[in-house]
């Protein structure tokens, strides 16, 4: 397969790994949820989070390489393409997910309030409630992840673009250290 970097399995193996440990020891120790959060299973947090932050680094990764490639060979990035194979590539499951979620709620069987649909269909899901009582949206609770890779996917290639190779990053570098600011003081 051209472009597949092996490395990147062994990679996503250690997320894989990681987010279901959490996942699983969660589950195990509070199986009727809602469970503390910030106190008894740290080492499981921290697991979870630092799976999630490898895939994001992984797919910012493949994104930033596809698109520099795609400049150096043509010396320009096509927008329009980078979003259309985007959303071929994504949005198939990710609204199939959501139709089947909406025939089962339909017939009564599960709850889903209407602003979670919403929230899931225009990609704000990270800003909203997490899936934890008193909140509704246990099946939609997972979508803040592909709201936030959606974001980057938007907003970077246009930077790449409309700042140029150099000057975006340099825009990284301070947009990284404002976010870290940001989530140091984030209470």
């Amino acid at each position: 397969m051209k472009g597949y970097i092996p490395t990147l399995d062994g990679w996503r193996a250690i997320a894989i790994l990681a987010v279901i440990v959490h996942h699983a020891t969660v589950s195990y120790v509070y199986p009727s949820g809602p469970y503390p959060s910030g106190r008894g299973l740290w080492i499981s947090r921290l697991l979870g989070d630092h799976g999630v932050a490898i895939f994001f680094a992984i797919s910012g990764f493949l994104i930033c390489t596809r698109l520099l490639q795609e400049h150096r060979k043509t010396d320009r990035i096509s927008l329009k393409s980078f979003y259309l194979r985007r959303a071929f590539r994504i949005l198939p499951p990710y609204f199939l997910y959501l139709a089947i979620l909406g025939v089962i709620a339909a017939a009564g069987v599960i709850e889903v309030e209407p602003i979670e649909w919403w929230s899931c269909a225009f990609f704000f899901r990270n800003y909203m409630p997490g899936p934890h009582p008193p909140f509704t949206g246990w099946y939609t609770g997972h979508f803040w992840s592909l709201s936030i890779e959606e974001h980057f996917y938007l907003f970077w290639p246009l930077m790449l673009v409309v700042c140029g190779n150099k000057r975006a990053r340099s825009a990284v570098v301070v947009l990284s250290f404002l976010v870290m600011v940001w989530r140091t003081f984030d209470i």
